[in-house]
C-alpha cells in the first residue's frame, strides 16, 4: 500500500500543476480588464457561428485531458468496487467540468479570450478520453510511480525510473498528437519534405542543426535501449546477441519515426531513425552492464567511486548547461543597439508573457520540449547535491541546486529575448523553471537521502534526522503545514497588494480586497497557536499531569520563534541604521523584549509583520501562567482549562468591544480607545478570543478520533470557499463584532473548524500534505518573517535600474517568493534546526 499511497501524492501535485495549466492555457497572456458577469455568461451559453476550427478543438481536447487523468490517478485505490468506480468517475467529471467552466468564463476578463461553448464540449471530451485512457494505462502507471518512490532498493526505483522515462519518450515522440488519416494529408507532407527516407542528406540543413538532430534522437534513444535491455534479460534470462541487440534498435528507431509519419508537425527522417537506433544501442549496452553488476555484488552502481562523486554530476550539468544555452541561442545574432534592448525590456515589461503564440498545439509541444530538456539540468544537479555525503553541505547543495535551476531558466530566456532569432519570455521561463524543478524531484527521489548511506548503528541519535524530537513527531497533525503555507502566502498577497497596487473586480467580488483581507493569515497562525500549544498539555491532564514539565514545554515553544526572530531583528537594525540614535535602539529593545505592540510609535516601526510576535509571545506566557496557576490549586480536568480560556476570552473580548465605544480624549487614550485605536486593535486581549478559538479546538481534536471521513472534507471546502466569499465581499461586515479582529465571530470560527476537519478529511489532509505545500509550511515562520523585507530590497534593487514593480506585479511576486523561500530554508536549517537540536538537549541533559 505504501506505493500506492505515494502515488497518490504525485497524483494529486500533477492534478494541482494540470489545473494552474488549464488556466494559463486558457488566460494567457494575462491582459486583466474590467467585464460585466453577466455578459460574460451569456457570451460563454450562446452558440457560436463560423467554421469549426480542427487544431483549436484537439487543443482543447488535449487541455482537458491531464486534469481528469490525474485526479483519477490521485482516487485510484487498490482494490475498488464498481460503485467506487463510478463515484470517482463522476467527481473527476464534476471537477473537470467546473475547471473547465472557470477556465471558459474568466476569458472575458483577459485580453481578446472569447469565451466558447465549443471549448467546454472539447475539454469534456479530453476528460472523457482520459478516463478511458487512466482504466487502460493508469493502474501500471500508478504502481510504476510508486515504486519509484517506496522501492526497497536502488536498482528497483531505476528500472521504474527508465520505465517512466521511455514511456515519456514514446509520449513526446507522438506530440502534438495531431493524427493524420487523410491519404491526401499524407500527400502533402510528402510534398512538404515532413517524409524523408534518405539519411543524412537535407537540403537546409546547416551542420549544428545535424549535430544538434544527432545528439537529441541519441539522448531518446538511450533510455528506450536500456527499458528494452532490462526487459529482454528479465523475460529471457539469458545474455542479449550481437543479432538481439541489432534488431531490437532498428525496430525501436524505425518504428518510432514510422508512428510520427502520421503526425501533423513532425518530420520522419531514416536520419533520426538511425540516431535513435544508436542511442538504443547505447541503452543496451549500458543494461548489461547494470545488470551484470547486479548479479555480480551486492554494492549498488551508484556507490561506485566515480559514479558517487558529486564534483562529476556537477561538471556534467555545467556542459549541459552549455550545450542547451549554444543550441537555445543560435545562430547568436544578439541585438548590441541601446534602443533596441530598451524597446526589448519594455515589452517584457509590458507583457511578460509575450512568447505565447495562443492555446495550439504547437504551443502546447514547444513548451512540453522546453520543460523536458530544462528537467535533464535538474535531474543532474539534483543528483550532484544528493551524492555529497556531508549533511550541512548537502542542505546547502540542495538550495544551490534550485538556485541554479532558477538562473539558468532566466540566462538562457534571456539570451533568447536579446538574440534576433528567437523570442524569450516569461512562458519559457515557466516551462524552464518547471521542467528543472521536476528534474531535481525525481533525482530527489530515486535516490532517497544520502543520510540513510550516512547513518549507522553506531551514528544514530536520540533527535530523527531531520532534528525533530520524536515526541512532537508524535504529536504531529497531518495538513498542517499546508495550512500554514496558505496563510504565509495570504500575508504576503496583502504586502504585495500595498507595494504594487493590484486591483480589480470579477463580478460581485473585489480582487484587491481579497488581497487585503489575506492578514486572515495572522489569525490562522494564532489559532493554529492555540491549537498545537494545547493539545499536548489535554493530553497531559488525560494522563493526570504526570507526563508535563512546564520549563520544558515552555522553552520548547519558545525556542522556536526567539532565534529567527531576534536574527532578523538584528540584521533589519544593521542594515537600517537602528544603532545610530538612542530612540531606535530604545525601539529595538522594545521588539526584542515583545513589547513593541504597546505604542503606535513602534507597532510598525522595523517590519510590519513582527507586530504579530508580541501578543503571540504574549500569549505564551498567559498560557504557561494559567496552566501553573491551576495546577497549584489542583490537577485540573480539559473542560476546566478549557473553560478557563473561554472565560478569559469572552471578557477580554467585551472589554474591547467597549473600548472601542468610548471617544479617546488626548493622544494616548487615542491608542487604546475608539474604533481607530491601533494599540488596541494590536494587543493579545483583542486576540485572546482567536488564540481561544484554538485551545477549543485542540480539546475537540484530543477529545474526538482523527479519523478520515468525507464530511471533514465536506466542512473544509465550505469553511474555506465562505472564507474567500466574505473576504472578497463586504456582504459579512455588517455582521462583524465591533472591535472583533480578522471579521470575528464568523470567519475566524469557520477558520477553527477548517484547522479541526482538516486531519480528518479523506482528500483534505493529502492535498495539504502536497510537497510544495509541505516545504513551505515547514519554513512558514521565517518566510512570515523575512517575506516583506526582502520585498522592499528587492524594490530597492529595480529602482537602482530605472525598473518599476508596479508594471509587471506578477514578476515581482515570483521572484519574492522564490527569494524569501530561499532564505528561509537557510534560516530554518542553519539557525532554528541547530538551536532546537542544542535546546533539546540541554533540557534532557
Amino acid at each position: 500500500m505504501a506505493e500506492y499511497r505515494a502515488a497518490y501524492r504525485v497524483f494529486a501535485v500533477l492534478a494541482a500543476i494540470s489545473a494552474a495549466g488549464m488556466v494559463i492555457g486558457s488566460w494567457a497572456p494575462f491582459e486583466f480588464h474590467a467585464a460585466d458577469f453577466d455578459v460574460a455568461w451569456q457570451q460563454l451559453l450562446a452558440p457560436q457561428s463560423g467554421r469549426l476550427s480542427r487544431s483549436d478543438f484537439v487543443a482543447n481536447v488535449l487541455l482537458g485531458m491531464p486534469l481528469g487523468f490525474c485526479l483519477l490517478g490521485a482516487t485510484h485505490r487498490r482494490k475498488v468496487r464498481w460503485e467506487t468506480a463510478v463515484a470517482r468517475v463522476a467527481f473527476v467529471l464534476a471537477i473537470s467540468i467546473a475547471m473547465s467552466v472557470v477556465c471558459e468564463l474568466g476569458q472575458f476578463w483577459f485580453g481578446q479570450r472569447v469565451p466558447s461553448r465549443r471549448d467546454l464540449i472539447a475539454q469534456l471530451i479530453g476528460t472523457i478520453g482520459a478516463i478511458a485512457l487512466w482504466f487502460g494505462t493508469g493502474p501500471r502507471l500508478s504502481q510504476i510511480l510508486g515504486r519509484l518512490q517506496t522501492a526497497p532498493s536502488r536498482h528497483a526505483r531505476f528500472q521504474s525510473l527508465v520505465a517512466l522515462v521511455s514511456a515519456g519518450v514514446v509520449v513526446w515522440s507522438l506530440m502534438p498528437f495531431a493524427v493524420i488519416t487523410s491519404p491526401v494529408d499524407l500527400a502533402r507532407k510528402w510534398a512538404k519534405g515532413g517524409i524523408r527516407f534518405v539519411p543524412l542528406i537535407s537540403e537546409n540543413a546547416s551542420i549544428p542543426a545535424l549535430i544538434y538532430q544527432g545528439v537529441v534522437s541519441i539522448g531518446l534513444g538511450v533510455p528506450l535501449g536500456m527499458w528494452a535491455g532490462g526487459w529482454l534479460i528479465s523475460r529471457f534470462e539469458r545474455p542479449l546477441s550481437l543479432a538481439t541487440r541489432a534488431l531490437t534498435a532498428l525496430a525501436i528507431g524505425f518504428g518510432i519515426e514510422l508512428l510520427q509519419v502520421f503526425i501533423h508537425g513532425r518530420v520522419a527522417t531514416a536520419t533520426d531513425a538511425l540516431f535513435v537506433a544508436a542511442g538504443v544501442v547505447i541503452g543496451l549496452q549500458l543494461a548489461v552492464v547494470y545488470e551484470r553488476h547486479e548479479n555480480q555484488t551486492s554494492a549498488l552502481a551508484w556507490e561506485k567511486k566515480w559514479i558517487s562523486d558529486p564534483a562529476l554530476w556537477w561538471f556534467l550539468a555545467t556542459c549541459y548547461f552549455v550545450v542547451i544555452a549554444a543550441i537555445s541561442w543560435y545562430p547568436y545574432q544578439f541585438t548590441h543597439d541601446s534602443d533596441e534592448i530598451r524597446t526589448i525590456v519594455s515589452d517584457l515589461k509590458s507583457n511578460p508573457f509575450a512568447d505565447y503564440r495562443g492555446s495550439n498545439l504547437r504551443a502546447i509541444f514547444n513548451i512540453a520540449r522546453t520543460a523536458v530538456l530544462s528537467s535533464i539540468l535538474g535531474g543532474l544537479v539534483g543528483v550532484g547535491a544528493k551524492t555529497i555525503r556531508h549533511r550541512t553541505v548537502q542542505r546547502l547543495a540542495s538550495i544551490v541546486a534550485i538556485l541554479v535551476v532558477v538562473v539558468a531558466a532566466g540566462v538562457i530566456e534571456l539570451g533568447q529575448a536579446f538574440e534576433a532569432n528567437h523570442v524569450g519570455a516569461g512562458f519559457g521561463f515557466c516551462a524552464r523553471l518547471l521542467g528543472g524543478v521536476a528534474g531535481y524531484l525525481v533525482a530527489r527521489s530515486v535516490l532517497g537521502s544520502s543520510r540513510r548511506l550516512q547513518d549507522t548503528a553506531s551514528q544514530r541519535r536520540e533527535l530523527s534526522p531531520r532534528g525533530v524530537d520524536p515526541a512532537a513527531k508524535a504529536e504531529y497533525l497531518p495538513g498542517m503545514d499546508g495550512l500554514r503555507a496558505i496563510a504565509c502566502l495570504a500575508v504576503f498577497g496583502v504586502h504585495w497588494q500595498q507595494l504594487t497596487g493590484v486591483d480589480g473586480n470579477v463580478g460581485p467580488f473585489d480582487v484587491g480586497l481579497l488581497l487585503t483581507n489575506g492578514n486572515t493569515g495572522v489569525a490562522v497562525f494564532m489559532i493554529l497557536s492555540g491549537m498545537l500549544l494545547s493539545v499536548p498539555v489535554l493530553r497531559s491532564a488525560r494522563r493526570g499531569w504526570s507526563d508535563l514539565s512546564l520549563k520544558q514545554f515552555f522553552w520548547k515553544r519558545v525556542g522556536r520563534i526567539l532565534p529567527i526572530y531576534w536574527c532578523c531583528l538584528v540584521g533589519i537594525a544593521v542594515l537600517g541604521g537602528y544603532y545610530t540614535h538612542p530612540k531606535h535602539v530604545a525601539d529595538v529593545m522594545l521588539h526584542a523584549g515583545f513589547m513593541h505592540n504597546f505604542f503606535s510609535q513602534t507597532l510598525y516601526s522595523i517590519s510590519a509583520p513582527f507586530w504579530a510576535l508580541a501578543p503571540i509571545i504574549q500569549f505564551y506566557f498567559l498560557f504557561v501562567l494559567i496552566i501553573a496557576f491551576l495546577r497549584a490549586i489542583n490537577r485540573p480536568t480539559g473542560i476546566v482549562l478549557v473553560a478557563t480560556f473561554v472565560v478569559l476570552g469572552v471578557v477580554s473580548q467585551a472589554i474591547v468591544t467597549a473600548c472601542t465605544f468610548v471617544e479617546p480624549s488626548d493622544q494616548w487614550s487615542a491608542d487604546w480607545l475608539g474604533a481607530n485605536a491601533k494599540c488596541l486593535q494590536h494587543s493579545l486581549p483583542a486576540h485572546l478570543m482567536i488564540f481561544t478559538l484554538g485551545v477549543v479546538a485542540a480539546w475537540i481534536h484530543v477529545r474526538k478520533t482523527a479519523t478520515a471521513s468525507y464530511i471533514a472534507d465536506v466542512l473544509v471546502v465550505c469553511c474555506g470557499l465562505c472564507v474567500l466569499l466574505f473576504s472578497a465581499t463586504q456582504w459579512l461586515k455588517p455582521l462583524y463584532l465591533p472591535g472583533g479582529r480578522y471579521g470575528f465571530p464568523w470567519i475566524p470560527a469557520a477558520l477553527a473548524i477548517l484547522v479541526v476537519a482538516v486531519p480528518r478529511g479523506v482528500w483534505a489532509a493529502r492535498v495539504l500534505e502536497a510537497f510544495p505545500l509541505r516545504r513551505l509550511g515547514r519554513v512558514s515562520y521565517g518566510f512570515y518573517l523575512m517575506h516583506l523585507p526582502i520585498m522592499k530590497g528587492i524594490i530597492l534593487g529595480f529602482h537602482r535600474t530605472s525598473v518599476n514593480v508596479v508594471e509587471f506585479p506578477l514578476a515581482f511576486a515570483m521572484l519574492a517568493i522564490l527569494v524569501a523561500y530561499v532564505a528561509s530554508e537557510l534560516a530554518y536549517h542553519w539557525i532554528e534546526l541547530p538551536t532546537r537540536k542544542r535546546l533539546l538537549s540541554s533540557m534532557r541533559q
